[in-house]
């Protein structure tokens, strides 16, 4: 009898030390699977910020072009009133081109506001939908925007279908973000606030074909 007792607490103790093996297993797996995540999530933010600043750079050089064509062009106007002299181009050929320069260097001026606004505000929770019956597409579009350094949390499909186009919908505070994001998709992407509550600060619709 007492040999029988003996093997049963062998038994159960032995069926405790393997059941708090299998805890202990699935915790380190959780714990490893947290921080795979955390290290995901840290890469995206660095690599979103680094390609932040060199968009910033490349900005700042296109800024500092313009503004000595701009400077350029200004010297080869003729003052009114005085003829031309030499080979100068006409006058109306380089008012034109100040003018076309000017709505250039407005446009990357506005860019560069938009990034530096984006490098100050938080890295946006992103959502990309199927606007139409293929959700492979959108999944295609969340894998490209995760590689171009945007934070994509989830992929569904949207409650209508129907798009046409890409869309991108933003939450106060995210436009510039969304702008990023739409330009990087290229294309005739649409920009739209976004009218409903979200627990994401900016939803991208991948449209097209149906």
């Amino acid at each position: 009898m007492g040999v029988k007792r003996g093997l049963a607490g062998i038994a159960v103790l032995l069926a405790v030390m393997l059941l708090g093996g299998c805890v202990s297993n699935k915790l380190v797996d959780n714990n490893a699977a947290n921080i795979s995540i955390v290290a995901n999530r840290t890469n995206n933010l660095k690599a979103n910020v680094t390609d932040l600043r060199s968009q910033v750079d490349k900005l700042i050089i296109q800024v500092t072009g313009l503004n000595e064509k701009l400077d350029s062009l200004a010297g080869t106007r003729t003052p009114e009133g005085s003829a031309p002299t030499g080979a100068s181009p006409k006058p109306e050929k380089v008012d034109r081109e100040v003018i076309l320069l000017e709505q250039e260097l407005s446009i990357v001026e506005r860019r560069l506001e938009n990034l530096e606004q984006a490098k100050k505000s938080p890295v946006p929770n992103i959502k990309v939908l199927a606007g139409t019956t293929d959700l492979q597409a959108a999944k295609d579009m969340a894998a490209f925007l995760t590689r171009n350094g945007f934070l994509v949390r989830a992929v569904d499909f949207a409650t209508t279908s129907g798009y046409k186009y890409d869309t991108v919908y933003y939450a106060e505070g995210f436009e510039s973000h969304a702008q990023q994001l739409a330009e990087a998709l290229g294309g005739k992407t649409i920009i739209k606030p976004l009218t409903w509550q979200s627990v994401f600060d900016v939803i991208a619709v991948k449209g097209g074909p149906q």
